[in-house]
């Protein structure tokens, strides 16, 4: 799970890792948070995912950091899935060719 560092986030969070207990064959390997302003550089969020072996990961923020995170990861030969809320609707994530997948 990656997720934006805001308290209100935690709620998601918690919902992600209740999800991953009920699905066989899925382990959590722990959550992530990064900081909602500022952050400029996705590789070490990437590097972490793509270290740990997942072949999906959660994430919970707004679509640019969306985009963004996905961006790193396809550079870093990544293909597994995100597993995203039912609000990542934005045309913006749906025209982002890292998104593909």
């Amino acid at each position: 799970m990656l997720g934006a560092d805001l308290p209100s986030l935690e709620v998601v969070r918690q919902m992600y890792e209740a999800a991953v207990e009920t699905v066989p064959g899925m382990t959590n390997l722990g959550a992530s948070t990064y900081p909602v302003i500022g952050l400029t550089d996705w590789t070490p969020y990437a590097a972490r995912i793509v270290d740990s072996g997942a072949t999906s990961f959660g994430f919970a923020g707004e679509v640019p950091n969306l985009i963004d995170a996905l961006t790193s990861l396809r550079n870093q030969d990544w293909d597994g899935i995100p597993l995203l809320e039912t609000n990542m609707y934005d045309p913006r994530l749906a025209a982002e060719p890292a998104a593909d997948g």
